[in-house]
């Protein structure tokens, strides 16, 4: 449902922009984890239009043990305001496909 209002969009390669706006993150997902994370990368995402838009991200880090797969809902406004954090999933794997986040 890619383009429709309201509908999440196929899984697709990241886009510079969603790799920026995870990496703008790095703090609030580190807090959220409740440990520093040393690499963030971005792998996949699907997106979904609303008063803004929201990014589904399958993403790696390493927070020096060993990596790990999360995945994140973030909420990018309309408006020139910052992307916020809505939730994280924890104990993902690589293989998981990316849904709705709620």
């Amino acid at each position: 449902m890619a383009g429709m209002t309201g509908g999440l969009s196929s899984a697709s390669a990241v886009t510079d922009e969603v790799q920026e706006i995870v990496q703008s993150l790095k703090d609030r997902i580190e807090e959220e984890l409740k440990r520093k994370v040393e690499f963030l990368h971005a792998l996949l995402h699907c997106s979904q239009a609303v008063a803004g838009m929201n990014y589904f991200v399958k993403v790696v880090f390493v927070d020096g043990n060993a990596a790990e797969c999360i995945h994140i809902r973030v909420f990018k406004p309309l408006a020139d305001e910052k992307p916020s954090l809505v939730k994280i999933e924890t104990n993902k794997e690589l293989s998981d496909e990316i849904t709705y986040i709620g």
